[in-house]
């Protein structure tokens, strides 16, 4: 097949047929080797360049030309684009495609053989000008693909022995060029492939990175979540952080009220000796860091004239590394965190490394706000809840503190001796009282659940609550009404349910600011005892109505702790009780408190209890029940 592409058309000359017939086979024969050779070159080659200037020189050899140009078609512009160019100099050519013979190759797909290129209108005379080249013959052939496609034009100029390119010549480029199209379709698909793979691994290494930074912060944000405390956080984001960056030291500092930059986590080897201590404006890697807001990365931090030898030493460390990241509350700077020196004392800090602390950063900054801000609210809060405790305990004073004041003075004026013994055993009972409420109100703060359960003489008990209730009520525009149906025994922690019923009745008056009628009833039910505390006051606002026994919740400000009722409620629910209530705004309010008659059923109280001896509710296992002999007052003369 390959010497029926080489024959060679007979011509009549004077040499000999044999002299014709050896010169032709040889140029057969070199022909054929060097298409072999551009076969072989394809083959082991994805080189373009190299093998685009190995086609072009074995064309020029070949078809004993003085010099062969490869356009390569640009669809995108609309133009070609000369790849190679032989002679003594190598121009650039670009021309739109149509123009000149080259682009009307491109532009139809058809072979140009031209005796003489200055009389074809086709040719771009101007090329020749501006290169200084005189041009005579041309065949100029496209290359196209297996599908039909051309995507390259072949140019071949000036014929050596002056004459026009032969129907051989044109057999052999096409010959030439067929191979040459694969070459460039393999080698566009070559390319688009390696660029594909480009863009795979940078796509690869970039979700890879991607991935390790979510990682990270992943990891930072369970150090965020697991502290309590600030400083507990900040210790476990840098530690973290010296760890995921591979840094043998880290430290995090804060900038204070008096602005300056306070040491609040460090990991190094002398921390204890250096945490919180104060560093000035612009003093150090991070004082400079937190005082500009802009990030530090150093690798010969020593000749920086921000390094501190003193501290470095302090640190006990020898610095060949720095990456400092301030933390930001928008543009304001309220710290920096400092990582230093690599692990691995070859590796220096890289831009991926200042990345990741920025975004670590960026991280403590936003967690440290909120640290800081919950702190404050918290103190505050604390501040708030301490004074309505202490207001609610004032208040709560001033029953037995008032019925002390009148005793003292009903025991002045009285001379009869067994009197003044009994006014002083009321006073007596009111210090015990107050003893007991200071130690029920510290109970509730932490949440202690203490009874001091005996048996009580109903009867005894109303009337002693009648008269307290009565010296409460002396002073404000409202009617009690007190009943008893029930006068036997029944068994509870009297001191509690004496402050319940005095909360309620506080209670009642707080709901009663212009009169009323407050009315107390307590009687016998199913073996409850159960007390109503009816009032005609303003009644509770429905909001309030489902977490009116939750604690600091009052529906009158500046009236009370909201403390009255949740001690209430907690009185009884330690005795195993019931507590519910009816409201009607501007009506008034009833609450109903159950107890169980024989006192509450426990391990240490029996449902039929000893009459001679008190029962005891279980007491917190680190707090000894309170239960103490009443001491006797020692009376004047």
């Amino acid at each position: 097949m390959v010497s029926a592409m080489f024959d060679l058309p007979s011509h009549k000359g004077q040499k000999s047929p044999n002299l014709l017939l050896k010169r032709r086979t040889e140029r057969a024969e070199k022909q054929l080797q060097a298409v072999i050779k551009i076969s072989r070159t394809l083959a082991l080659t994805h080189d373009k360049k190299q093998l685009l200037k190995l086609i072009m020189d074995t064309v020029t050899d070949l078809m004993e030309a003085d010099r062969s140009t490869l356009f390569l078609i640009d669809h995108e512009n609309q133009e070609i684009v000369s790849q190679v160019i032989q002679g003594e100099e190598s121009v650039h050519i670009r021309m739109p495609i149509g123009q000149g013979v080259a682009g009307w190759v491109a532009q139809t797909g058809e072979t140009v053989n031209l005796i003489d290129a200055y009389k074809d209108p086709r040719f771009h005379v101007k090329v020749d000008q501006k290169t200084g080249y005189t041009t005579r013959s041309i065949l100029t052939m496209p290359l196209r693909t297996l599908q039909g496609h051309t995507i390259a034009v072949i140019q071949v100029l000036n014929k050596s022995s002056g004459l026009a390119f032969s129907e051989e010549d044109e057999q052999l480029l096409e010959a030439i060029s067929a191979q040459a199209a694969i070459f460039l379709e393999n080698a566009g698909l070559y390319s688009t492939l390696l660029q594909k793979n480009r863009e795979l691994s940078d796509t690869s290494r970039a979700l890879q990175q991607r991935n390790y930074e979510l990682d990270i912060l992943f990891s930072i944000e369970q150090q965020m979540s697991g502290a309590f405390e600030l400083d507990e956080m900040l210790s476990n984001i840098l530690q973290r952080s010296t760890e995921l960056l591979h840094c043998e030291a880290g430290l995090i500092g804060l900038i204070d009220k008096d602005k300056q930059l306070r040491l609040h986590s460090i990991q190094a080897e002398k921390s204890n000796e250096l945490k919180g201590r104060v560093l000035k404006q612009s003093e150090g890697f991070m004082g400079w860091s937190a005082r500009y807001g802009q990030h530090i990365l150093s690798n010969n931090p020593i000749e920086d004239n921000r390094f501190k030898a003193d501290f470095a030493h302090q640190l006990g460390l020898s610095v060949r590394g720095v990456l400092c990241v301030p933390l930001l509350n928008g543009d304001t700077a309220i710290g920096a965190i400092e990582l230093i020196n690599k692990r691995n004392g070859r590796e220096n800090f890289g831009d991926s490394d200042l990345r990741i602390l920025s975004l670590i950063a960026a991280r403590v900054s936003r967690a440290v706000i909120i640290g800081l801000e919950r702190n404050k609210r918290m103190r505050q809060s604390r501040l708030a809840t301490i004074g309505k405790l202490l207001s609610g305990v004032v208040h709560d004073f001033k029953t037995p503190m008032t019925l002390i004041a009148g005793y003292a003075q009903l025991t002045a004026n009285q001379e009869d001796p067994e009197k003044r013994k009994t006014f002083a055993d009321m006073i007596q009972k009111q210090i015990d009282r107050l003893n007991h409420m200071t130690r029920e109100v510290l109970a509730f703060a932490r949440g202690e659940s203490t009874l001091l359960v005996r048996k009580v003489h109903l009867n005894q008990f109303a009337q002693e609550l009648k008269q307290h209730l009565e010296q409460e009520f002396a002073h404000v525009p409202i009617q009690l009404e007190f009943q008893t149906s029930y006068t036997g025994d029944a068994y509870f922690d009297e001191s509690k349910i004496e402050r319940l019923l005095h909360n309620l009745a506080r209670n009642a008056i707080q709901a009663m600011p212009n009169g009323g009628t407050f009315a107390l009833r307590i009687q016998l039910e199913d073996e409850q005892l159960v007390i109503y505390a009816q009032d005609t006051g303003v009644g509770i606002p429905l909001e309030l109505q489902s977490k009116i026994f939750d604690s600091f919740v009052t529906g009158r400000p500046n009236q009370g702790t909201g403390l009255g009722l949740a001690i209430v409620k907690k009185i009884v629910k330690e005795h195993q009780g019931q507590i519910s209530f009816t409201s009607e705004p501007g009506k008034g309010t009833t609450f109903r408190v159950s107890l169980p008659l024989h006192g509450p059923s426990a391990s240490t109280a029996p449902q039929t209890p000893n009459p001679d001896a008190p029962m005891l509710a279980p007491a917190p296992a680190n707090e000894t029940p309170i239960f103490q002999e009443k001491a006797p007052l020692v009376q004047s003369r």
